[in-house]
């Protein structure tokens, strides 16, 4: 069709990626408008949008479609994909009962494709998620500092990166010596379980001397459970009215004070 005005037509061409290209299609019987390597979405999809051109001087907008070809290569689409990389963040210490976050959001994708979190977490470790780019978790009770190693896989929809490995290490609770005399605190032990609790819980002491004094104290300080010249090693102890919340638990012998942390969760 031949016209005496310019009706050029824009076409864009969505996937993954978009380009453009126009054509005045109405004064035109050889020219063809080529958009070649869109990559479809991760639905599978390529979205053809046509539009007035910007020299389109018709004077109501006129523009023509045309015939549109789609060609598909499989094998050169798949060739041109590239493996996202895994970023499991930078090692942390922390201390027992701390609120750990694990940052994966310096993972991308090279081809700027969306990208899917897979997170394995070391036996004990319970994460929020393990879907999400930021998990977290509450750091356990260790008997001593104690190192955790939790991996991170991405998916760009086709492919795995390769696993990252991030070390969180886990401080065994504050031992503190309040006698000149040498003493080795390093293998005095509190054991309380299960915690978190509902204020019903099991305590255990081991290597302390049999006169030591248990304290149970919230964050402010407030003393709100103490035993004195205790003589057992184990206790059951049941506490309804202990609020929401962390608890130190502290044992002193009269050589060391040995503390815990305890989260109460109703």
């Amino acid at each position: 069709m031949q016209t005496h005005d310019n009706r050029e037509t824009q076409y864009i061409v969505s996937g993954k990626t978009t380009k453009s290209t126009t054509l005045d299609v109405a004064n035109n019987d050889s020219q063809i408008a080529v958009v070649s390597n869109i990559k479809p979405s991760n639905d599978g999809i390529i979205t053809v949008v046509a539009s007035p051109g910007t020299n389109n001087n018709n004077s109501v907008q006129y523009f023509y479609l045309g015939v549109i070809q789609v060609d598909y290569q499989e094998d050169s689409l798949t060739e041109a994909n590239n493996a996202p990389f895994s970023n499991a963040g930078n090692n942390q210490t922390v201390n027992e009962g701390d609120f750990v976050m694990l940052d994966g959001s310096g993972s991308f994708d090279p081809d700027d494709d969306v990208i899917t979190y897979f997170w394995t977490a070391p036996e004990g470790i319970v994460l929020s998620a393990n879907d999400v780019a930021q998990p977290t978790f509450t750091a356990p009770q260790v008997d001593e500092d104690t190192q955790y190693v939790f991996t991170l896989v991405v998916n760009d929809g086709i492919l795995d990166s390769e696993q990252d490995n991030v070390v969180a290490t886990v401080n065994d609770s504050i031992t503190t010596e309040i006698s000149n005399r040498f003493v080795n605190t390093k293998h005095k032990q509190i054991k309380v379980y299960p915690n978190p609790n509902n204020g019903s819980f099991t305590l255990e002491l081991k290597n302390f001397n049999r006169q030591a004094e248990i304290t149970i104290m919230n964050l402010s300080g407030k003393v709100v459970y103490r035993i004195e010249n205790n003589e057992r090693s184990h206790f059951e102890l049941n506490s309804p009215y202990l609020q929401r919340g962390i608890y130190n638990i502290s044992v002193s012998d009269g050589l060391s004070i040995k503390t815990r942390k305890m989260i109460v969760n109703h």
